[in-house]
């Protein structure tokens, strides 16, 4: 219960800093179309890959998931951009609190990793 009232504060927070941060956003994705690299905070970071479902739950929130093969070993990690401001940790711990109402990491698994491109 309490963990529920939490979550839609920070839900409702995320919204109102949402047209403040606007502009922001533009900004970062002007700055992606032209090449310029964009910081991102990385969480989360997991061994084996999870199905499509924690990426959609990541951008509803303006992050994304991503599977990888890193040594021949599959892994992932969760990421948003950074911009510099309070509703980057809102959106991390809103990811997290989706994340864990759907099951967790374990939850969302991939029976059999991604192949190598």
């Amino acid at each position: 219960m309490i963990h529920d009232d939490v979550n839609q504060i920070m839900i409702a927070s995320f919204q109102s800093c949402d047209d403040y941060y606007h502009d922001r956003r533009e900004t970062i994705a002007s700055q992606l179309d032209r090449g310029v690299q964009v910081h991102k905070q990385f969480f989360m970071l997991h061994g084996g890959h999870l199905v499509a479902k924690a990426d959609r739950i990541a951008r509803r929130y303006g992050g994304r998931h991503v599977n990888t093969i890193d040594a021949g070993q599959a892994r992932g990690w969760f990421e948003v951009p950074s911009t510099g401001g309070l509703i980057d940790n809102q959106r991390i711990t809103i990811i997290r609190n989706e994340i864990e109402r759907a099951g967790g990491v374990e939850s969302l698994r991939r029976k059999r990793p991604l192949k190598a491109a």
